[in-house]
């Protein structure tokens, strides 16, 4: 039964970047780059104004103070989209918004608060800096600059500047594809289960699904079966021909129906492997439907999860989501990890790594991470609210108040928080 460290080291060794492809840039908002992107001109594409003010050559002003402005003669006005069309000689000034061009002959942009107008004329009462609130030629990039690195994610300012930069196309990681399949002939639909004490509903594949699409993954198949060996394995087929990763919750133990490794065996699936030392979550299977001989990237990866919930989310957090964000072209391929101390103590068996749903716990100093009650396999009130994932080793038995331990970080849920580092002491 391997670790956790070596089930995760196993699994990405499985995991490869997926093929490339082009997309424009909005559309590929979420995803990896998968070759550094180039400027092509330069930004701005001349010099403009940063203020709403009047443009002027700074010499004008020399001298100028409160109790004798210069006055100079407006002579035009330059808007975004709408230059002024003409040379600026000494003793003439031109009113200039944010984003205009700023006119020929001119060196300097004055804010328009500290200018007082005299019928067609400009007074000026201190004296100004050649290049002040001017954007110059290429001051944000030259062409040739590097806009973004491959392996950047492109977030929401990525797709801003691209398009500012007139990029029209990205070469980006395709996504994934995706199927997911709930076992067991107790599993029902949402609106199939109002009086049906003997029903479950199928809540591991909506949970996945909507997993799958905060990582920006596609889920191209999503759907119940029975506990039959025949069932499962078909589906199995079927999904491998349109899937990267097939991923299965429930019959991954070796209860009566639990028909998973027979399926796989049916289906043509190499298992990897089969246990982790962990809790929740230990029956994982992890497997791999070869491709062509001479080519190590699998045809497909598969992941048989438990079927009780917090074990499924649990395997899908500590391995399935580090395997797609590898897909996807990811370098940081785990959710942060932090050090805490705990805020009361805990006692596990030892034997086996935890993976314990903790809350975020303001103590006198700073934080602490105190583990929640009810977290049994089959309950997922706590990971819904939790903010930490507690990883309580598994050679310890005991955990006392104020032990530094390993949490993961479950993302957006410390927003508003202020952290602070722990010394080393």
């Amino acid at each position: 039964m391997h670790s956790p460290t070596e089930a995760l080291k196993i699994i990405l060794q499985y995991s490869f970047a997926m093929p490339q492809e082009s997309l424009t840039a909005p559309s590929a908002h979420g995803q990896i780059l998968s070759e550094a992107v180039y400027a092509s001109h330069h930004h701005p594409p001349a010099d403009n104004s940063a203020m709403d003010g009047f443009a002027l050559r700074a010499d004008d002003c020399r001298g100028a103070n409160d109790e004798e402005p210069v006055s100079l003669k407006m002579i035009g006005r330059s808007r975004a989209g709408e230059p002024f069309d003409g040379v600026l000689g000494p003793g003439e000034v031109v009113r200039i918004f944010t984003g205009a061009l700023v006119p020929a002959g001119a060196d300097v942009v004055e804010m328009q608060e500290y200018v007082r107008m005299e019928a067609d004329r400009a007074c000026f009462s201190r004296p100004l800096s050649v290049g002040a609130h001017i954007r110059r030629r290429g001051e944000n990039f030259e062409p040739g600059s590097e806009l973004m690195p491959a392996g950047a994610l492109l977030q929401a300012a990525a797709v801003g500047l691209l398009c500012s930069a007139h990029v029209q196309d990205v070469r980006v990681h395709r996504r994934p594809k995706v199927a997911i399949l709930g076992t067991g002939d107790e599993l029902v639909a949402l609106d199939e289960a109002v009086g049906r004490p003997e029903t479950l509903v199928d809540s591991n594949g909506p949970m996945l699904s909507a997993y799958c699409a905060e990582l920006g993954v596609d889920v191209v198949a999503r759907t119940t079966c029975e506990d039959s060996i025949e069932s499962v394995a078909n589906w199995l087929l079927r999904a491998m021909d349109e899937a990267d990763v097939i991923l299965s919750t429930g019959g991954a133990s070796v209860g009566e129906h639990d028909v998973m490794a027979e399926a796989w065996e049916a289906a043509g699936i190499d298992t990897v492997f089969w246990k982790i030392a962990m809790k929740p979550g230990k029956p994982l299977r992890f497997g791999v439907k070869k491709g062509p001989e001479g080519n190590e990237r699998p045809d497909a990866l598969v992941f048989a999860l438990p079927g009780n919930p917090l074990s499924a989310l649990t395997g899908f957090e500590r391995y399935v989501s580090p395997s797609l964000r590898k897909m996807l072209g990811h370098k940081d391929l785990e959710d942060p990890k932090v050090r805490m101390p705990l805020s009361r103590g805990f006692k596990k068996k030892a034997g086996r790594t935890h993976f314990t749903q903790c809350a975020l716990k303001p103590v006198a100093d700073g934080w602490a991470a105190e583990a929640q009650t009810h977290q049994g396999s089959f309950m997922l009130r706590a990971a819904a609210v939790s903010e930490l994932v507690g990883i309580f080793p598994a050679e310890s038995s005991e955990l006392s108040e104020g032990d530094l331990v390993e949490v993961y970080v479950r993302p957006g849920r410390l927003r508003g928080k202020t952290l602070q580092p722990l010394s080393e002491d």
